[in-house]
């Protein structure tokens, strides 16, 4: 009675065990660990499982096999862990995922059987899902860390494609423009692997999509393709030439059309997991709208930059004020000027910021006129009182004289553009306009004085020589006497006549830049030629007793036209000779200065009043006729004139000095140009 009773108890039991082990919803085995000769575990194999093993495990038939039977690569922490739980009967509880079957477990691990057996009892939990789902949001979390600091499209692409290609390990991932009117898709931003082709280009849309393709992209729908080799939808020969075997595309419609796509896409067929795709789908919701305000941001940018640029260009000084007279940009030609006058660019009435119109304001406050005129001006404009306004202005540096024309136009928006041109090239080509007319009113005015002078000066003489001439025609039984008193006459004035000539024609040679022929010459030899001739002159002149002394003649060669340089010295000495009384001495001397040649021509005549100095160059000037007094010799009033066309024509000066009945002394200074000329002899 009692056997059978036990019996049935136990069968009562393992029923209870069986019923229990088969309705539990984790998985539940029992395993055996197999131990080498020095005790350590090396495999398990599975004496027991339940249904729900197969469904959390993905095994089949376990029972009766080994773990590395039915996962050759399963890790080894897995033989580890069971093999302590069995060695030293303390039971665990764990967390742990493989990689090679793909799946996280919650396991509870426990040691059955006696002191002697290798078996443990397992209960798990495949927690898979949770764990991707974790994982994924982490994911997300990490990328949208990234959008936080990216802000370039390209950029934003690479960097969370990089993710994503580690994450879901993928060979591309790729941001897709569509123009669906024209068929074409244009891959602008995208990461791809090392081993793949990029793919930005731009493709046909019927090349690798069929029209139920762009129905469902059209239609916002998720695209996912196992495999482009069985997959009738796709192209095979198309996607086998772009390596890509498998992708996962995402539509982006912006008002209602579909504009872009996101594409994930690996050079193997996959079988794409549910929380895979739906991850794509969450990556993409973060990104189309980040890529489309890092484009919007760009474009911006690229306006603002470019506009920036176009200001920058100009050489106008310009600003930009707001409705309320704030500047809100400027261009660096702007900045330049400011700086240019010793601003700070960080100082009031500068930069952006600073109320412009304010700064006009109070500078008009404080008695500038220019500034008070802006002033009201900019206002009128701001407030739409006027439609525009300018102001030419000068804007003196302390080296240079400057003027600037203001203009101050609205803009369509609010505010207004300040702009400053520099006109002072114009404003100095104006006032050298006039002065060059006020010069060329002069110079006509001096030619006609010039002509009406020459008129005088010619008419002189022939009256002189017609009237004689007459005189001779009409008595001719003039005595002897009077005869060669009016014959002389006439050969004086005839002379006159010929000097008056010549010296007309070397005046009109200047006037026609006539440019001299230079030569090395020795300027002392020139010089005593010169002197010697005077002398003769005096010799030759009634009356005449002059002193005549040769000071030191310094050596001195220079570039120079010798019968000029001739004609310059006898001019001076033959008017030293004219205005010195009889008795009077004339000086010649020569010094050699550095660079520079220095002679001189000193009388001791009447000299010349301080009133006639300065005019004593001008054409047919002649000081008081008291020079002229008691002088059969009267010149033609151009001597001087033309000494101080030759003197100009060697790149010299001349000038003056005189006092009244005390003398006069020319000075005339000539560049030596020492260096040239002794290398032009030295060639000779």
């Amino acid at each position: 009675m009692t056997g059978t009773m036990n019996e049935e108890l136990a069968a009562a039991n393992e029923t209870l065990y069986y019923d229990l082990f088969h309705a539990l919803d984790d998985g539940f085995c029992i395993i055996e660990m197999m131990v080498d000769p020095t005790g350590k575990p090396y495999d398990y194999r599975f004496l027991e499982v339940n249904p729900t093993f197969e469904r959390q495990t993905g095994l089949n038939n376990a029972v009766g096999k080994t773990a590395r039977q039915l996962v050759p690569n399963l890790e080894e922490h897995w033989f580890e862990t069971y093999g302590k739980v069995a060695l030293t009967g303390e039971a665990t509880r764990f967390v742990n995922g493989s990689d090679t079957m793909g799946r996280w477990f919650d396991v509870y691990a426990v040691h059955v059987g006696g002191a002697t057996s290798h078996k443990v009892a397992i209960v798990f939990r495949d927690i898979s899902e949770r764990k991707r789902h974790e994982a994924n949001l982490a994911f997300l979390a990490s990328i949208a860390e990234e959008f936080s600091r990216l802000s370039n499209p390209d950029e934003i692409i690479e960097t969370v494609g990089a993710k994503v290609g580690t994450f879901l390990n993928v060979s591309s991932c790729i941001f897709v423009d569509v123009d669906d009117s024209r068929g074409k898709l244009t891959v602008q931003h995208g990461w791809n692997s090392n081993n793949v082709p990029s793919l930005q280009q731009t493709f046909r849309l019927s090349d690798y999509l069929t029209e139920e393709f762009s129905r469902a992209n059209r239609a916002g729908e998720m695209v996912v393709v196992r495999d482009t080799q069985q997959d009738w939808r796709t192209d095979a020969a198309a996607y086998a030439a772009l390596q890509i075997r498998t992708f996962v595309t995402v539509p982006f419609h912006k008002d209602g059309v579909w504009t872009a796509c996101l594409s994930v896409t690996d050079a193997q067929p996959r079988d794409w997991r549910d929380d895979e795709i739906e991850l794509i789908r969450e990556i993409s919701d973060r990104i189309f709208p980040r890529i489309e305000r890092a484009r919007s941001q760009l474009a911006l940018r690229d306006s603002y930059e470019f506009n920036q640029d176009v200001l920058d260009s100009l050489a106008l000084h310009i600003g930009v004020l707001d409705s309320l007279g704030v500047i809100t940009a400027v261009n660096e030609a702007w900045k330049l000027f400011a700086l240019e006058n010793g601003a700070d660019w960080t100082m009031k009435g500068v930069g952006i910021g600073t109320n412009y119109l304010e700064v006009c304001k109070v500078e008009g406050e404080d008695d500038s006129e220019d500034a008070g005129a802006v002033y009201e001006g900019i206002k009128g404009v701001l407030s739409g009182e006027r439609n525009f306004f300018s102001l030419e202005y000068p804007c003196h540096s302390p080296t240079t004289k400057r003027w600037f024309l203001l203009t101050v136009s609205p803009l369509a928006r609010g505010g207004a553009v300040v702009s400053h041109l520099n006109v002072t090239e114009r404003r100095l080509i104006e006032e050298a306009l006039r002065e060059a007319n006020k010069r060329l009113e002069q110079f006509s005015d001096k030619q006609k004085r010039f002509v009406a002078d020459a008129a005088h000066e010619l008419r002189a003489p022939l009256t002189s020589i017609q009237g004689n001439l007459q005189m001779l025609n009409v008595y001719k039984d003039v005595a002897g006497s009077v005869r060669d008193e009016m014959m002389t006459d006439v050969q004086r004035e005839t002379e006159r006549l010929g000097r008056l000539v010549n010296d007309l024609l070397a005046i009109a040679r200047g006037d026609n830049s006539l440019t001299l022929e230079k030569t090395s010459v020795f300027l002392e030899q020139i010089l005593l030629s010169a002197w010697r001739g005077a002398k003769m002159l005096g010799s030759q002149t009634p009356g005449s007793q002059h002193r005549f002394e040769l000071a030191e003649l310094a050596h001195a060669e220079l570039e120079g036209n010798e019968d000029r340089l001739k004609q310059l010295a006898l001019i001076l000495l033959e008017n030293a000779v004219k205005y010195t009384p009889s008795g009077g001495t004339i000086s010649l001397g020569l010094q050699a200065i550095e660079e520079h040649t220095l002679f001189y021509v000193r009388d001791t005549g009447i000299g010349i009043g301080p009133e006639d100095l300065p005019h004593v160059f001008e054409r047919f000037y002649r000081a008081d006729k008291a020079r002229t007094r008691g002088h059969e010799t009267v010149g033609t009033g151009l001597g001087l004139s033309i000494a101080e066309w030759i003197v100009a024509q060697h790149g010299g000066r001349i000038w003056l000095e005189s006092k009244v009945e005390e003398g006069t002394t020319v000075w005339v200074r000539l560049p030596r140009q020492v260096e040239n000329s002794l290398n032009a002899r030295n060639l000779s």
